[in-house]
């Protein structure tokens, strides 16, 4: 079932806000925060109706871009308004020089005159500016009065602004994907001094890849494996659960996590900054008591200790307790709380569903009967 305010989500009060925002300032000081950043991804899908555009023929596009166009074209609404609100992007002036460069044209012309595939695979195809296959983190996401900016840029701004220590210093891991990663790294080093500069701190950057050995097999539309000319299987990178080892190996301490692509430009960022700090500095109590409590059950399983520790899990980690366990042994309770209670947290933050994409946060009861919070996708609901 779906989560709710009250049933699996919790939503602080102005006293417990204050006092999460104060936890997290004493440990950011302390230099115990560092943000993880999934950038791997690819532009594909942020194009799609760019190359479903491709596919199409000169007449459809020019009728797509009329207003009250039949109906026929309505799976080009997606590129008729990439292209009718093409200036508002950060890359627009650098799309512009690239078609004259390239093209001897104009990227207007081009669309005036209805070349509109010329001016899509001059945006798209690696000679142009290759957006369709560049890491999401190198792409000009937002604008901002001294130029454009990208999602690898907008990460580091939010660093400076979350996880920055008493000496300044900022850990930011990234994980690549082998392709891109010398474009990544040479875009990072690239920019990195003018904004520890203006931020007053120091990036301190660290990198993995994406383990080969988690892409996942391609299939089609019938659930077929998908082959490539040779005849092998054709792999894809998988989802975000394939990082878990890259996460493993940072033995972080308090780490966020947050994609490439879930990025604002600077005049959204007080918002997201607070409620960051909000997750960060609720993570840090809720750890504290984790601590206390496993301290204080390895040295005694008293009933009244038991039973706090019980009360304890069932508001904040609802663990898959046995029917009877309550009739186990004190000591055996307290061994089997304390086993659970030393163990990653994870405190995850959610908005209203307004009907965008994206996961949810539901009760998922397992196969043994018990209940779990977790973030569901669409794809994971069988219908």
């Amino acid at each position: 079932r779906p989560c709710r305010t009250g049933d699996g989500i919790v939503q602080l009060s102005q006293a417990r806000l204050e006092s999460c925002l104060a936890a997290h300032e004493d440990a950011a000081e302390r230099g115990r925060f560092m943000k993880f950043v999934p950038a791997s991804g690819a532009a594909t899908r942020m194009f799609q109706c760019l190359y479903q555009a491709l596919a199409r023929s000169r007449d459809d596009l020019r009728a797509a871009l009329k207003s009250g166009s039949d109906g026929t074209t309505a799976d080009l609404d997606g590129f008729a308004n990439f292209i009718r609100e093409r200036r508002r992007f950060p890359f627009y002036h650098l799309w512009c020089e690239t078609c004259r460069r390239r093209l001897g044209r104009p990227l207007e012309a081009l669309l005036e005159s209805g070349d509109t595939h010329a001016a899509l695979t001059t945006l798209l195809d690696g000679d142009g500016l290759g957006y369709g296959h560049l890491p999401k983190a190198l792409i000009p996401f937002h604008r901002h009065g001294d130029g454009p900016r990208t999602a690898l840029e907008e990460h580091l701004v939010e660093a400076a602004a979350t996880v920055r220590d008493g000496r300044g210093g900022c850990q930011v891991h990234f994980t690549l994907g082998g392709d891109g990663e010398a474009g990544f790294r040479e875009l990072a080093e690239r920019v990195r001094g003018g904004y520890q500069d203006r931020l007053g701190c120091e990036f301190q950057l660290s990198y993995s890849l994406q383990q080969r050995a988690t892409d996942t097999i391609a299939v089609d539309l019938d659930n077929r494996p998908l082959r490539d000319a040779s005849g092998r299987l054709l792999l894809r990178p998988a989802g975000h659960g394939a990082l878990l080892e890259n996460l493993d190996r940072l033995q972080g301490d308090l780490v966020f996590i947050k994609n490439i692509d879930n990025v604002l430009p600077d005049h959204l960022k007080a918002t997201t900054v607070l409620w960051k700090k909000a997750l960060g500095g609720l993570l840090v109590e809720v750890q504290n008591q984790v601590h206390a409590l496993a301290r204080q059950l390895e040295t005694g399983t008293a009933e009244p200790l038991l039973t706090t520790a019980r009360r304890f899990f069932d508001q904040w980690l609802l663990p898959p307790f046995p029917p009877d366990f309550a009739d186990l042994p004190a000591p055996e309770q307290g061994r089997r709380l304390r086993e659970r209670l030393l163990r990653p947290l994870r405190v995850c933050g959610v908005v209203a569903n307004t009907g965008e994409p994206g996961g949810g946060p539901f009760w998922v009861r397992g196969g043994d009967g018990s209940l779990s919070l977790q973030i569901v996708e669409q794809a994971q609901v069988r219908r």
